[in-house]
Order: structure tokens, then sequence, then C-alpha cells
């Protein structure tokens, strides 16, 4: 998916801010998450409003505190969401319109933005120190149900809005971060093996959520390669992690076994993350994506290993 960064509105931007508008007017589309971007029809004076409600001293009643930022797609730089985030709740907000307001263009829809454009803000409420925050959609709006779903939000509640006959559907979503601990099992050497079932209780009592890899479904019989049984794997990690995100954790072990030990590496290096390490009997084509030794917690090599003198040169060789 193309790369995706918020950014403050400025001037830079004046005429796809306008053009941003007029698609959605023309569209018959809500403006959610654009600080009453309707009701200007020149951009400077959106921006006039932004920076009146930014200050405490000029900010009109009623209003609340709030960042508005744009969703730009890196490559052109080029206007695909737009997004607020306000700090406090008054009555309505609580029940109808929650902390985050979001949209994505019409033009640019059914290309994950609006998940990625989320993710992107649940970061920015992090830095802000919310611990955690409301989202809302209609309950028709099954798109937007999906993406507040996608970033981990639970519902609370809904709440019908006499006004105009509407339901709001009501999700918190936590932003505090947990820690994470997932095995990756061998081929022959399941989750269920006494040793992987202790670990998985030990850093459980410590607090940390345990996923448990099942690679069950895994024909290793018929791969002739570790990188074939990898390519078979792949999908199969992914399906199991489900809706996890790195970003929401703030410590991450992979604690991995024989051919668990490259799927960990190659995982990591999916997510783009440097999670610890502890690596039991690892094979050698897990050693490449070792690149910092500081990250490896253990690694517990067997004295039948057939390739214990490789792994010790290998260990040496880091430091």
């Amino acid at each position: 998916m193309d790369q995706l960064e918020l950014v403050s509105p400025s001037e830079k931007y004046l005429e796809q801010i306008r053009s941003y508008r007029q698609e959605f007017l023309d569209s018959g589309d809500r403006l959610d998450g654009t600080s009453n971007l309707r009701q200007y029809d020149d951009p400077r004076d959106w921006l006039s409003w932004l920076s009146l409600i930014d200050n405490a001293e000029t900010r009109p009643e009623g209003i609340v505190p709030a960042s508005q930022f744009l969703c730009v797609r890196s490559s052109d730089d080029r206007v695909v969401g737009m997004v607020v985030i306000r700090y406090m709740l008054n009555d309505y907000l609580l029940r109808f319109g929650g902390h985050i307001g979001y949209s994505i263009r019409k033009s640019e829809r059914l290309k994950g933005y609006a998940k990625e454009q989320l993710r992107l803000t649940l970061i920015e409420c992090r830095k802000l120190g919310m611990k955690r925050v409301l989202i809302c959609c209609f309950d028709d709006n099954v798109g937007s149900r999906k993406t507040i779903l996608s970033a981990g939000g639970v519902m609370e509640s809904t709440a019908f809005d006499e006004s105009d006959g509407t339901t709001t559907e009501r999700y918190w979503v936590e932003l505090s971060k947990k820690n994470l601990l997932v095995i990756f099992p061998g081929t022959g050497y399941t989750c269920r093996q006494p040793l992987l079932v202790k670990c998985a209780e030990t850093f459980s009592s410590h607090g940390y959520e345990v996923i448990q890899l099942d690679f069950s479904s895994v024909p290793f019989g018929q791969f002739s390669s570790v990188n074939q049984a990898l390519e078979i794997a792949k999908p199969v990690m992914l399906d199991q992690l489900g809706n996890i995100r790195a970003e929401n954790y703030e410590d991450i072990v992979f604690l991995s076994k024989s051919f668990g030990t490259v799927c960990a590496g190659w995982l990591a290096k999916y997510w783009d993350i440097s999670p610890r390490h502890l690596y039991l009997t690892p094979i050698m084509e897990a050693l490449q994506y070792i690149s910092d030794p500081s990250k490896v917690m253990a690694m517990v090599i067997g004295t039948e290993d057939k390739q214990m003198e490789y792994l010790f040169d290998f260990l040496n060789n880091m430091g």
C-alpha cells in the first residue's frame, strides 16, 4: 500500500483542500473529520478558523480543543483524507462524535487508506498522552465499522439521535501499550510441548499477551527447502496474527524453535520491527535476519545439533 502521513493544514494545500471539499459536496457525502470545512468556500477562511479554535483565548464557547490533520500520500503529496483529534469531549461528542473524526475522499477509497489513516492517528493520540479514545460511526456504515474494529475498537453501546433518526455505534480503543510474546513452533515441535507451554505461562504471569502459532496445516513433508516451506507458512502466520498491530505494544518477544526461527526473522522484517528474540536450536536460514545482537535474549543450541560449530562461529563474530 502507498505510504501515508499526517500533516497540518497549510497554504501549501489550499487548492487540494478546495478540491477535497468539492468532491464531498458533489457526491453528497458527509465531510467528517474536517472541522466544519463544509462552511468555507475559501480554504483560507478555513485555515483562519483552525487558528481561531486552536487558541484557548479565541476558541468559541462549545468548541472543544482539537488538532486537525490532512492525510497525504507521500508519493505525490495528494490529500487523500482528513482527520481531527479532539482532546476532550462535551456531552454531544461523548454520545455521537468521539475523540476522532475522519474521512477519505471518494476517489481514493477501497485502497486501505482509512485503516492506515486511523493507525497514524492513534500514534498521534499516544504522543498527546491519551490513554483511550472513543470513535463513533453510524450503524449502517460498514466500512467505518471495519476500520474501527481493525484498530482494536470495542463497542460499548449505541446511541439514537432523535434529531435526525440516526443510530451511532460507540467504540473505545485502548492506547496504553501492552507487552506481547509470539511463539513460533518447529515442524515437529508444537506449542503443546512442555517447554513452550511453560514459557507461555511464565510470560503470561508477567502480563504479556501470548500468541501461540500453529503450523499443523503446513505440509512440511512436501517441501525440499526451508524457503519453500516459509512461503507457505507466511500467510498462515499473518492469518493467525489477525489484527495484531506491533505499534500497540511496548515490548515484543519472539520465542522460536528450529523452523520457527526463520519464521520469526521473516515476520520481524515484514513488520519492520526489532523484537527481542529467544532462539531454540536456530537453523542457518534464520541467521540472515539477525542484525542486532542486543536483541538476542538467548540462543539455545543442542549438543547434538549438526550446525553447532557454525552457530558458535556466528555468535563469536557477532561479539
